[in-house]
């Protein structure tokens, strides 16, 4: 939206973004699905249009990096902050997908009255696994870091501030990182934790681990035993996820 032509030490924040985005859209693995949508890029913020202009310029499909990095360096500062009906949108980008994540990076609030508490029960409503992570890019507002974290809070993900082009560099590695699930034998979660993370803890038992990877889950059974660690490492093997011990 338009505030991001603001300024961090004498740069303006969309350039600072350009860059980082550049950065880690390269060093994503080329088995990852990405889309990308925008807002704020088409409108001014006296236009009629400004608070339903959002696009999904580049639908979820295996990742395509240099059309990609072309859209970012491209894309347009004109309005307002559409920041709920963007999320609404996104979840109906995820029709096709079993499961995903939303990651959303803003500098602002919600600036177009949309109802922040609308999300998770649009999210359940759609039937799938989506958790929306939202970093906060120069929020300067205790209030509207409050705002940002109730959102991500509400569909069960995570919200990272970020001050600067490193914080934003950092804040983006984290949320994508693919996250797991550990069931006991009932099915029911008793832990939950990223892979690369620190590891969980757990008692001596039968458990499931279940690796939250689109468009299947991978899963794999465990024995547990009292003072043991066990380790396992996940790898891509002729287009296949496996876990490995």
């Amino acid at each position: 939206s338009n505030s991001m032509w603001g300024q961090i030490a004498g740069e303006a924040k969309i350039t600072i973004a350009r860059k980082v985005l550049t950065q880690i859209i390269n060093g994503l693995p080329d088995s990852l699905s990405v889309g990308l949508r925008v807002y704020g890029h088409r409108y001014g913020l006296n236009d009629p249009k400004a608070c339903t202009d959002t696009e999904l310029l580049i639908p979820i499909e295996p990742i395509a990096k240099a059309q990609l990095i072309d859209t970012v360096n491209k894309i347009q500062l004109k309005g307002k902050t559409p920041l709920v009906l963007s999320l609404l949108e996104a979840v109906k980008d995820f029709e096709k997908i079993a499961n995903g994540s939303v990651i959303l990076i803003t500098d602002g609030i919600e600036s177009c009255n949309g109802d922040i508490k609308s999300i998770a029960p649009a999210i359940k409503k759609s039937g799938l696994e989506l958790k929306v992570h939202i970093v906060g890019f120069d929020i300067k507002e205790k209030e509207a870091r409050a705002e940002l974290e109730s959102i991500a809070k509400s569909t069960e993900g995570k919200y990272l501030d970020a001050q600067n082009a490193g914080e934003l560099m950092t804040a983006l590695e984290q949320t994508l990182r693919v996250e797991y699930q550990v069931l006991d034998e009932k099915g029911q979660e008793v832990a939950r934790g990223t892979v690369g993370g620190e590891a969980v803890k757990l008692k001596e038992g039968n458990y499931t681990v279940r690796i939250m990877l689109a468009p299947q889950p991978l899963e794999t059974k465990i024995a547990v035993k009292l003072g043991e660690e066990t380790v396992f490492v996940l790898k891509k093997e002729a287009e296949t996820w496996k876990l490995v011990r």
